[in-house]
């Protein structure tokens, strides 16, 4: 607002051309700016004060006039809750109970659509569904919750009318124990395992990365401190190695010996036939076991056996999966690429009765000095136990949808259409034609020996184990 006062003559009336001055009482609610104009600051009242000095110090012949006093109101502004571009209308969301806490898109602003700049408070009618964490809202289980958005009065703002949105929270994304037997779990999107959205600032220089943290809950996580041998983080998620860098953290007790596990690991690498993952010692005459970008398991310090297979993860973001039981023979490894079953052939003696990863002073090691893979690894799931089929499907069809992979699974894969859930209801899925029978009915043959039914494609849709009870444990007993 300018101010346009000015001082006359008494006796004539004219202006005498001299120049008024304006305080103000409260600059907090009005100030006045380049001598004349006055600015709105906040809400409240305030006195304004025009004065004239007179200029009979100056030789002129006026002197001072007396001051004029007006008062200034200002009432406080309005505001109003909108989404970021401005829009009314609040939208309801879908989230993943995998997701990261976030921020809604949303603000205050005022009558003339400018930001307030206030911050907005948030209340969650269901905090095991969506909780809040001051301005962020975290994902926490599976099912709706309605979002109360406030703004409150302040001193310059009137308070703004609360409105509401929906989030709807599914279950796409694993928890720790959703599959029994995980002992270590690296997340691409969630390298250094605080639960929140990461880039290359969120590491050493560079993106330099000098661990990678594990989400299993087993404090598995892989570390390097020799910078040169540290993978650069990838952006959008996952690590990049050359062939040369490596993390490596101690072996869990559960894979020494002669161990049963599954290893499921997302890549794209340019290499052929190097070391994604190792268990056991990196180098060396100790035994240890050796997962390849090829698909092949090299067993270490036999004299060379191994299975090879001559695949590759060229295509962005493979899944391979490597499954091998408890106690078994080095011809029993299987190999899966996006979804389907590849053959590894034998080289050497398949007796692995002497076979036995020490339990002290080795280590999980993923990449490797020297003959490392070179690329992207995006996310590792090691178990220690051989899963089922259907369980290893579930969680190819959780990678390959959270990593935009589905492309790569064949059509008949149970999940190439729809990512799995990890909670809910779960049936168990029979077959009538798949146990092996001697008549008509299902009668078992005397000579099948220890089986479980997963053999033969019964399975929970939740790919949690099947457990077992008999009527009569003479004629069919349940091995413990």
């Amino acid at each position: 607002v300018n101010m346009t006062a000015k001082s006359i003559d008494a006796d004539t009336g004219l202006d005498t051309n001299l120049t008024i001055t304006y305080t103000s009482t409260d600059t907090a609610v009005v100030s006045v700016v380049s001598g004349t104009y006055l600015r709105i600051v906040g809400a409240g009242s305030a006195t304004i004060t025009a004065n004239q000095g007179g200029n009979v110090a100056t030789g002129g012949r006026y002197g001072a006039a007396t001051s004029v006093n007006k008062s200034v109101i200002v009432g406080k502004a309005s505001q109003t809750i909108v989404r970021t571009d401005g829009n009314a209308t609040l939208i309801d969301l879908t989230k993943d109970n995998g997701d990261f806490p976030f921020p809604p898109a949303v603000k205050s602003v005022d009558g003339s659509g400018a930001d307030t700049g206030l911050t907005l408070t948030y209340e969650s009618n269901d905090t095991a569904v969506i909780d809040v964490n001051g301005i962020n809202l975290e994902p926490k289980g599976v099912g709706m919750a309605t979002i109360t958005i406030s703004s409150p009065a302040t001193t310059n703002y009137d308070a703004a009318t609360s409105k509401t949105f929906t989030i709807t929270v599914t279950e796409k994304s694993p928890y720790s124990d959703s599959v029994p037997g995980l002992v270590m779990w690296l997340d691409g999107k969630d390298v250094n395992g605080d639960r929140l959205a990461e880039s290359a600032s969120s590491f050493l220089a560079n993106g330099k990365v000098g661990s990678w943290a594990d989400r299993s809950g087993n404090g598995n996580t892989l570390e390097r401190g020799n910078t040169p041998k540290q993978p650069t983080y990838s952006t959008g998620g996952g690590l990049d190695f050359n062939g040369s860098q490596y993390l490596n953290g101690s072996l869990p007790s559960s894979l020494s010996g002669n161990p049963g596990f599954t290893a499921l690991i997302v890549a794209d690498v340019t290499s052929y036939d190097s070391r994604l993952l190792a268990l056991g010692s990196a180098d060396g005459g100790a035994n240890n076991i050796r997962i390849q970008d090829s698909g092949s398991l090299n067993f270490g310090g036999t004299g060379g056996v191994k299975q090879s297979g001559s695949y590759n993860f060229y295509t962005s973001k493979s899944i391979g999966a490597w499954r091998k039981a408890s106690g078994s023979d080095f011809d029993k490894g299987q190999f899966f690429l996006n979804g389907s079953a590849k053959g590894l052939t034998l080289s050497g003696d398949a007796d692995a009765s002497s076979f036995s990863i020490p339990t002290s002073s080795n280590y999980l090691t993923l990449g490797h000095s020297t003959s490392g893979s070179a690329g992207t690894i995006y996310e590792v799931l090691l178990y220690s136990t051989d899963l089922p089929d259907y369980t290893i499907k579930r969680m190819e069809g959780y990678l390959a949808h959270k990593w935009g992979s589905t492309a790569n699974l064949p059509s008949g894969h149970p999940f190439k259409s729809t990512a799995p859930d990890f909670g809910g209801s779960q049936t168990i899925e029979t077959s009538t034609n798949t146990i092996p029978v001697v008549s008509g009915t299902k009668t078992l043959s005397f000579d099948i020996g220890l089986f479980t039914l997963e053999e033969y494609g019964c399975y929970a849709t939740s790919g949690l184990p099947l457990s077992y009870a008999t009527s009569n444990s003479a004629v069919l007993a349940v091995d413990s």
